[in-house]
This record gives C-alpha cells, structure tokens and sequence, in this order.
C-alpha cells in the first residue's frame, strides 16, 4: 500500500488470471508486475520511474513501478497500461485505487 497525496492507495487487480504476482518492495516504495515466470535478461527504461524486464526471447516478463508513495504513481501506471497494453492484456486489470 502506498499513498497519493497522503491518501493511501492501494493496487486492485480486476482479475482473477494474470498478472501472475505482484512483488513490493520494502516500505511499498515500488510493486513488480509479474507477467511470466521466465527470467529477466534485458532491462529497459520505460519513463522515469518505470522499466520493463524481458527474458531471453524478448518476451515481456514484467514491470517494475518506483515511487509507490508518489502522487505521480498512478500517472505512471495508466501510461504504462496504456504503452503495452498489446503486449500485456492483464495489465488492463490492474489499478492504483484509494484505499
């Protein structure tokens, strides 16, 4: 859980498939959006505060997201939706929402 503005949110996920897990990480200052089991070989900077990690093939494996407790954070998020959303349909089922 993190917050926007001091309100806290929280990351819903709208589905009961995919995304296959979400990681935070300590203090909930940034959730990974795991989309497959494959490992990470190649990180790329989507924008400022957002990567993407793919395996060997170039498949989408997942997404970090920094700055959960940034009112910036569900911005990023719907941008990131918005980017992949060919490549990673679950990702339409995940949002930022108040908590």
């Amino acid at each position: 859980m993190g917050s926007i503005m001091g309100t806290p949110i929280r990351i819903a996920v709208h589905s009961s498939a995919p995304p296959l897990a979400m990681e935070f990480a300590p203090r909930g200052s940034a959730v990974y959006l795991r989309l497959s089991d494959e490992l990470a070989v190649r990180t790329t900077e989507i924008e400022d505060g957002a990567v993407a990690d793919y395996d060997a093939d170039g498949a989408l494996v997942g997404f970090e997201i920094l700055g959960l407790e940034d009112p910036a954070f569900s911005g990023v998020l719907e941008r990131v939706k918005a980017r992949f959303s060919a490549e990673a349909p679950a990702l339409g089922s995940v949002e930022a929402v108040p908590a």
